[in-house]
């Protein structure tokens, strides 16, 4: 691979971003040269550039990091008439720098953003590589799982897909940890199957919450009854709002699909309406089928009744909470 001497890596996805800058630490480590690091923050532009044209004394290469550079996006200043004024900020000594980089040295900047049509921006494009990195799609992610997946030897199943994506959401970093830990549990096993993303990554306080919605949606009391008394076991007094929102969140949910469906609207319409990911969706085509209209309205009268009390001290909010969710899943 060749190393440019400049790079400039920004945008918000920052576990991409920060994998490839681990990328050149431990490309270099190999050759035992440490990286030199600054915080774009605190430092002046004039300390890293002088610092990146010394020349090495006893290696061969230098890797210089600077985080939170701010040299990549106009400043915004209020004037005494309280309109903006624009202003790229000073970075003379880079651009010069940028027009005969020191080969030796090797200099990667990270920023939040950057704004292309800023000199910066261009000479480090004209003289090594600015690489944006962006978050994913919720349509993207599947084909990023089996990719990752297919490098360790494994596949997951269709299933396991949909509850995996479920469960973690669309956060890469957990996204990637929970792949990692369903590699090293399935050993000599090449197929992740659904039961594996329950068994393992159920252990966060947001899968198990996912799985208990999902048991209410199916109507599987005895899940219900395991997964409600683990969630109300960790949930503390000043989280049950937050467990509460997200219950009654998924009872409109499935109130508005099943609505949607008696329109005859198709899963990928129904998730675009609703701006939500089609596997939850698809779950709620599948829970919305377990109830009927007038039995999701009352759960929702039930959930509504439940916070009352619980909010009056008329009911402690764990037992209250297990035994509406009980009733509600009981045909």
């Amino acid at each position: 691979m060749e190393i440019k001497p400049i790079y400039l890596f920004y945008g918000e996805e920052k576990f991409l971003l920060y994998k490839d800058v681990a990328f050149f630490r431990d490309h270099f480590a190999k050759e035992g040269i440490v990286a030199e690091e600054f915080d774009g923050a605190k430092v002046s532009l004039a300390t890293v550039m002088a610092s990146a044209a010394e020349m090495p004394l006893f290696v061969g290469k230098r890797l210089i990091i600077v985080d939170h550079a701010p040299w990549f996006s106009k400043k915004t200043k209020k004037s005494k008439d309280e309109e903006a004024d624009v202003k790229e900020p000073d970075a003379s000594e880079l651009l010069a720098y940028a027009e005969d980089p020191n080969e030796d040295t090797c200099l990667v900047f990270i920023s939040d953003t950057a704004d292309k049509r800023m000199k910066t921006v261009k000479a480090i494009e004209a003289a090594g590589k600015v690489r944006k990195y962006e978050p994913k799609k919720s349509y993207e992610l599947p084909d990023y799982v089996r990719k990752y997946l297919t490098r360790a030897g494994k596949k997951i199943s269709g299933p396991g897909l949909d509850l995996l994506l479920a469960m973690t959401g669309e956060d890469l970093g957990t996204l990637t940890g929970e792949m990692d830990k369903l590699v090293l549990f399935l050993g000599d096993r090449d197929r992740i199957e659904a039961d594996d993303v329950e068994r393992i990554v159920s252990q966060t306080a947001e899968a198990t919450s996912f799985l208990l919605s999902d048991a209410i949606g199916l109507r599987h009391t005895n899940k219900v009854r395991e997964y409600a008394s683990e969630v109300l076991a960790h949930t503390k007094p000043g989280e049950y709002a937050m467990l509460f929102g997200y219950l009654v969140n998924y009872f409109r949910l499935l109130i508005r699909i099943k609505d949607m469906a008696a329109q005859r609207k198709t899963e990928k319409a129904i998730a675009k309406e609703l701006n939500v990911h089609e596997f939850r969706v698809k779950k709620g085509m599948e829970a919305q089928r377990k109830y009927t209209m007038d039995e999701l309205c009352d759960a929702m009268a039930a959930m509504l009744d439940c916070d009352y009390k619980v909010k009056s001290g008329q009911w402690d909010y764990t037992d209250g909470l297990f035994v509406t969710l009980m009733k509600i899943v009981q045909k």
